[in-house]
């Protein structure tokens, strides 16, 4: 990725931020990670605004600390993915916080948990955190960090979809009744000098609503893989770069529904990991942001596996038949295994994020214990 290209992801995303002489950044991502580096590190110097760091153990191990940090330096723009915040929410110890100079929250890198922003905002509101304080955004490392995102300050949209239209006809329909809707949070519309465009399996351009693979263009785009030409050519369609991500647009707004690889096809519906890991929180047994869902075969047999840390592992045997019967009921999937391991045990990225993929290898190898 040559210069010009992070230069030009850089400009963009400090223009979608507003950002002012007065702001002043704080994260804990560490610098290997494109969101540390390209959106706290550059991002702040570009602007040359103060920017106030710790490490991702701090963070993890104490953030009550880092709320501590961002009240006393006033930092008034964070980045990070559903967990970071989740885990301030979790551990925060948010009452008689001032807050107030917190104006944009960043959050990105997995489909945005509609249900997080809720809670989180309600939480955070008595200390300052604005209603439009979140602004969920889509990048990736391709285009140096950022392709969408939610104008600082404006409103972000959740919409509700048919559940049964996504899942068996890919369109995302939109419905008004609680019961069998997914909800989605749009991503905002792309960053300056960048188009975003879905399109089927076979290249072709999809209409508004209907679910396809997120293709990107623009000044940002990488131009290569280092030393690796096959998946240069796999990846780059002429200037259009296929990132492997579903999602829709409409009224000019990406909405992300999840990784293609991570799709769980079962009786010829596709259903997203997210949805079901979703299902499995509401029980309220398992730890916050601790449970992985993938598809696996076992011999003729094919269904779900659902990982999780338990809150109470006392009760393991009553959880799993719980975990069971609750996507059974919600989303007449059958469950092959439930696996409950101790916290911490679900394997992560450096972000925090979880990693389905890594989980699901484990499991398949027979390693996953």
């Amino acid at each position: 990725m040559p210069h010009r290209c992070v230069a030009a992801n850089v400009q963009a995303i400090v223009e979608r931020l507003e950002v002012e002489p007065h702001d002043v950044g704080g994260g804990w991502l560490p610098m290997y990670h494109d969101m540390g580096l390209i959106g706290n590190l550059l991002g702040a110097a570009a602007r040359s605004i103060d920017l106030v760091l710790t490490t991702p153990f701090n963070f993890l191990r104490r953030p009550r600390r880092w709320l501590d940090v961002m009240e006393r330096h006033n930092v008034s723009i964070t980045a990070g993915p559903n967990v970071s915040y989740r885990h301030l929410l979790e551990r925060g110890d948010i009452p008689g916080r001032d807050l107030g100079k917190w104006r944009v929250a960043i959050i990105g890198a997995e489909p945005v948990d509609p249900d997080l922003l809720t809670a989180f905002t309600e939480a955070f509101g008595p200390a300052g955190f604005p209603k439009t304080g979140f602004m969920p955004a889509y990048g990736l490392a391709e285009v140096g960090l950022m392709a969408t995102g939610v104008r600082a300050q404006e409103m972000y949209e959740i919409v509700g979809v048919d559940r049964e239209a996504l899942v068996g006809e890919g369109v995302a329909r939109p419905v008004n009744e609680a019961s069998n809707c997914a909800r989605i949070v749009s991503c905002g519309a792309p960053v300056r000098e960048t188009s975003v465009r879905i399109v089927d399996d076979h290249g072709a351009l999809v209409p508004d609503s209907c679910i396809g693979e997120i293709s990107i263009a623009g000044s940002s785009v990488m131009r290569e893989y280092f030393n690796d030409p096959a998946a240069t050519a796999d990846t780059l369609h002429g200037e259009w770069l296929m990132t492997g991500d579903l999602g829709y647009m409409k009224d000019q707004q990406l909405y992300v529904t999840g990784r293609k690889k991570e799709l769980i096809i079962f009786g010829g519906r596709n259903y997203y990991p997210q949805d079901i890991e979703r299902v499995v929180h509401g029980l309220e047994l398992v730890r916050p942001g601790s449970v992985v869902a993938f598809g696996t075969k076992n011999g003729h047999d094919e269904g779900i596996v659902i990982v999780a840390a338990a809150r109470n592992p006392q009760n393991n045997e009553s959880i799993g038949a719980r975990v069971r019967a609750v996507v059974s009921e919600s989303l007449n999937l059958p469950v092959l295994d439930v696996v409950l391991l101790e916290s911490g045990r679900i394997p992560r990225t450096t972000s925090g994020k979880l990693c389905r993929g890594r989980c699901r290898d484990l499991y398949e190898g027979g390693k996953l214990a």
